[in-house]
């Protein structure tokens, strides 16, 4: 929690709690960190107790997630915020793939695949997709209707 604390501070928060999110027996999967502008705000038995069962809860949801839909993926919150910031200082690049009908051997429509540019290196969907809000989301289709229109013009 050390690299928070700063920040916590000059936001009002005194108090917090790391909740360790995993199923029972197994290495915990992410962390969800409460905050409380009282200092002591979590120590007390009964939010002790609150907190247990919460933690129990969610793992158990976890699991339960987990059983139904695969296993699940968590993204650093350093290699989200790296993401984040490409997308931000317009490092989408886009690329152009051909859909042909078979029949006439046309090309009938493009399709436009995304990919973030880090220098020399393009990251894939697979990866950036997973660490992207909703609004993360938004602003990544605003950006390639942009860039596709633009190139469409050109």
């Amino acid at each position: 929690m050390a690299p928070w604390r700063e920040f916590a501070l000059r936001s009002g928060f005194r108090s917090s709690v790391a909740i360790p999110l995993l199923q029972p027996e197994h290495a915990p999967r992410a962390i969800l960190t409460l905050y409380s502008a009282y200092p002591g705000a979590f120590s007390a038995a009964d939010r002790v107790a609150f907190i247990g069962i919460f933690q129990m809860l969610l793992g158990f949801s976890l699991a339960r997630i987990e059983g139904r839909e695969g296993k699940t993926r968590t993204v650093a919150h350093a290699t989200r915020q790296f993401l984040i910031g490409l997308l931000q200082h317009n490092a989408l690049v886009l690329h152009y793939q051909p859909l042909i009908d078979l029949k006439s051997g046309r090309v009938t429509k493009v399709e436009a695949l995304a990919r973030l540019s880090d220098g020399d290196r393009l990251i894939y969907p697979d990866q950036f997709l997973p660490a992207f809000s909703a609004d993360d989301l938004c602003e990544l289709y605003r950006q390639g209707i942009e860039h596709a229109l633009a190139q469409r013009n050109r």
